[in-house]
């Protein structure tokens, strides 16, 4: 936010209207990144503005709820509780990971390792070494998204009180709300 800030005394704005025009191109543009790592991490930014205070924020809440859900943008979805597919099923291994509302940080991460044979390991070279130890410090396969909107949605919660919070989320389209009860507390 003080990026935000600093911007606007740039432009002789308030910092609400340029949070606004940078969550608009933001949301506008996201479909256009294709690399699943990329995605994941503008999710997890976009997830990050949830609780700031702002009338942007509060008017976009659809769309950063269905980013959170679902960055990836693929419509392949997996139920929790039952493990049934709805759309098509996934033809790759990153479909799969991504219809699971990128619970793919560990996931990832565990086929990464798993990957690696015990023999293989006397193979492996330092650039092997370098890309692990960078996985395993990286928010993009650290951190599971899912989790991380529902923190995020919790504190909003408690950022509002519950009743402005229940108001909140009744602007949340129908579908984006049903969806996003499958896999988060709302």
């Amino acid at each position: 936010m003080r990026v935000v800030s600093i911007v606007a005394q740039l432009e002789d704005s308030r910092a609400e209207i340029i949070l606004d025009k940078i969550l608009d191109v933001w949301l506008d543009k996201m479909a256009l990144v294709t690399q699943l790592e990329r995605r994941k991490l503008l999710g997890i930014a976009l997830t990050s503005l949830l609780t700031v205070q702002s009338r942007g924020v509060s008017r976009d809440l659809s769309s950063l709820v269905k980013v959170g859900l679902d960055p990836s943008g693929k419509q392949v979805r997996c139920r929790r509780e039952t493990g049934d597919w709805s759309g098509p099923k996934p033809t790759s291994l990153e479909q799969v990971l991504a219809s699971c509302l990128q619970a793919c940080a560990l996931m990832y991460s565990d086929q990464l390792s798993s990957s690696v044979s015990e023999d293989d390991l006397d193979y492996e070279t330092e650039h092997d070494q370098r890309r692990r130890m960078l996985a395993a410090t990286d928010p993009v396969h650290t951190i599971v998204l899912r989790d991380y909107l529902q923190t995020q949605l919790t504190e909003l919660q408690q950022q509002l009180g519950t009743s402005q919070f229940e108001q909140l989320v009744q602007t949340v389209d129908v579908e984006t709300l049903s969806q996003a009860r499958l896999y988060v507390i709302m």
